[in-house]
């Protein structure tokens, strides 16, 4: 999993490749969990962030980004309806209603909502939620993923 985050890291990364801004870093959570984060999610993501030696913040570093995730996710599995966010999280993505989903229907969503995310990312994703190697996401392998422990 830790690649799947460091790629992702890469994507919003600065030039230097060392630190991600206040606005990668809410690319970043969009990209993680699908939707922009409220203030307390984007406090607690700033809170790993780094300062130069002026004291002005120059970002979050890879380390910091892991240790936001983990933070993020104990958060998450503290709310009540997340399990019914899961199921309405995956519903979406199901375009079929097969209780599976497919690299072609992520391919159909995403060149629809972000047409810019090069098809690599995607399929390195894919590969990352597809825990029985089947070639499809059950709602069983996205609990798995969206769950994980680092």
């Amino acid at each position: 999993m830790s690649s799947f985050f460091r790629k992702v890291f890469s994507n919003y990364s600065c030039p230097d490749g060392l630190y991600v801004d206040k606005e990668g870093c809410k690319l970043l959570f969009i990209e993680l969990y699908g939707r922009k984060p409220n203030k307390e999610e984007m406090k607690c993501i700033l809170s790993f962030s780094e300062s130069n030696i002026n004291g002005e913040p120059i970002g979050i570093t890879f380390s910091g980004f892991l240790s936001s995730v983990q933070m993020l996710q104990k958060h998450f599995q503290n709310l009540p309806h997340i399990d019914e966010h899961n199921r309405l999280s995956f519903d979406c993505l199901d375009l079929n209603s097969r209780d599976f989903v497919t690299i072609n229907d992520l391919h159909k969503i995403w060149s629809r909502y972000l047409p810019s995310l090069p098809s690599g990312l995607l399929r390195t994703i894919f590969r990352e939620f597809d825990q029985d190697c089947d070639g499809r996401v059950s709602y069983e392998d996205y609990l798995h993923t969206t769950k994980f422990k680092m």
